[in-house]
């Protein structure tokens, strides 16, 4: 599992990244604590959202050990979110214990993931697997919000040892 330092991504994700933090408040500060709660046994998917700071953030549980935190002004009720069949050959044989993920995303009005809008922030570094989360991900279905803007969602995933077949 790796946490992509800011400097290793692609110039396109940089930007993307840059943009939301500096169009929604909070987003730069949530980022850094998922990153920090991944360092903990315990899953960031069972961290609380923060509170009471000014920063708009809710939290979704989702089916699994997963949670998306919608930054901003809006968030939108999941209606679908398939996690990825990862298999052991994705992972070069080996199975670990958990794998984290922290993936960024616009959800648009229509209440489906904006293509080219998800970024890992957090994957595995196995290539086969992180696939597999990308493709989970775009597959997602939110409620549509009509004449709503974008809405940014941070999903935090944590794929354990007993779901990998």
């Amino acid at each position: 599992m790796s946490v992509r330092p800011i400097d290793s991504l692609s110039a396109t994700e940089r930007r993307g990244l840059e943009e939301r933090a500096a169009a929604l408040p909070g987003f730069d500060a949530r980022m850094r604590e998922l990153e920090a709660a991944l360092r903990s046994p315990v899953s960031p998917a069972s961290q609380p959202a923060p509170s009471g700071d000014g920063t708009a953030v809710s939290r979704q549980q989702l089916p699994g050990d997963a949670a998306i935190d919608w930054i901003g002004t809006g968030s939108r009720t999941v209606l679908q979110s398939p996690l990825p069949q990862i298999v052991a050959q994705d992972l070069g044989g080996q199975v670990p214990a958990w794998i984290d993920y922290i993936v960024v995303f616009d959800v648009d009005a229509a209440g489906t993931v904006v293509p080219g809008s998800l970024i890992f922030r957090q994957n595995s570094g196995y290539t086969a697997a992180d696939q597999k989360v990308r493709q989970a991900i775009q597959r997602w279905q939110f409620e549509a919000a009509p004449g709503s803007p974008r809405v940014t969602a941070i999903a935090t995933l944590r794929i354990t040892r007993d779901r990998i077949r």
